[in-house]
């Protein structure tokens, strides 16, 4: 089982920012929508990084990458970003399966909201099919992210990337878990749901209409990791993305708002890469059940903590 990521710090643009670092004993099998490494396939190590609220540059994937190379991170890794400080990471466990999660709620939305400006999109077109027969389309007018949740296409949030603003300088890690070319320094029970219904998004005033039309430099952003003990078959590593997602949706309304997540969450499941695979992921299955509590309790921790002080590191930093 991997242990609890190191908190570490880099400089940049004139700041000490946050990040976190999970260094693998032994490579894990992963699914994930990150920006960095996301799909399936092998895993030596996770870093989740702490970005300002001021961040534009357009290649997130590079700069994840140029972060890993500075902590001396060798092999295959993820990258997630976030505007939330790191620092507040939320862990759980249960029956085995080991869950962090960083929750940032400033810009919650809905799934599929007709008034959401998908980038690269015409807007016209967006019109045209935002009426009834759009509602049942599996497609849409969703916000999700084309490249993974956070990618530089993605609507909103911290770890958007849309601005073709020049890249900022390159980061230098301070002090640390060293690696060879580093210097890395070391650095609940159900809620009731809001009063509007877990299904009331109509208000144009909700907070998922804000978010799609003026949040984007807003802290909004949900990332979990998660390892389960048990090696899974492709299909089971599927649907324990969507078990977790599930899971973070009920915690979100629970918190009382009308959404189901942000538009630049991020997922990463690890398992062992050997071993007689399990079948399903499920909420109903041997492992997708722990997994869904583990996943239900931090983001209601998180979202918790998030909406009663800082919602970003720039707004706690000044950075």
């Amino acid at each position: 089982m991997p242990a609890d990521p190191t908190l570490t710090h880099r400089h940049e643009d004139g700041h000490d920012i946050p990040l976190l670092v999970w260094r693998l004993p032994t490579p894990a099998r992963a699914i994930s929508s990150a920006v960095l490494g996301g799909g399936l396939g092998e895993c030596h190590w996770v870093i989740n990084a702490t970005v300002p609220m001021s961040y534009a540059r357009n290649d997130p994937e590079s700069h994840l990458a140029d972060l890993g190379n500075a902590l001396g991170l060798a092999g295959p890794g993820i990258g997630l970003l976030t505007g939330v400080d790191v620092a507040d990471l939320v862990t759980e466990l249960d029956d085995g399966i080991r869950l962090w999660a960083t929750v940032g709620l400033s810009a919650p939305i809905q799934a599929h909201d007709p008034a959401a400006r998908v980038p690269g999109r015409d807007p016209a077109a967006q019109v045209a099919s935002s009426g009834p027969a759009a509602s049942a389309s599996p497609g849409g007018s969703s916000a999700a992210s084309v490249a993974g949740s956070d990618s530089a296409e993605s609507v909103a949030g911290p770890s958007s990337a849309a601005s073709a603003a020049s890249p900022g300088p390159s980061s230098a890690v301070s002090a640390a878990s060293p690696g060879p070319s580093s210097a890395v320094s070391a650095a609940g029970p159900h809620s009731a749901a809001s009063a509007a219904g877990p299904h009331s998004a109509a208000s144009a005033a909700g907070p998922h209409s804000a978010a799609a039309t003026v949040t984007p430099h807003h802290p909004g952003t949900i990332n979990i990791v998660g390892w389960l003990p048990r090696r899974l078959s492709d299909a089971a590593l599927v649907n324990a993305v969507a078990t977790i997602t599930e899971a973070k949706t009920q915690a979100i309304r629970d918190l009382g708002l009308p959404a189901t997540g942000t538009a630049t969450d991020a997922v990463c499941v690890l398992c062992p890469p050997t071993g007689d695979p399990a079948s399903y992921g499920g909420p109903r299955s041997r492992w997708g059940e722990p997994l869904a509590r583990a996943a239900y309790r931090a983001v209601l921790a998180g979202g918790r903590a998030n909406l009663a002080g800082p919602r970003s590191w720039s707004e706690r930093s000044g950075g």
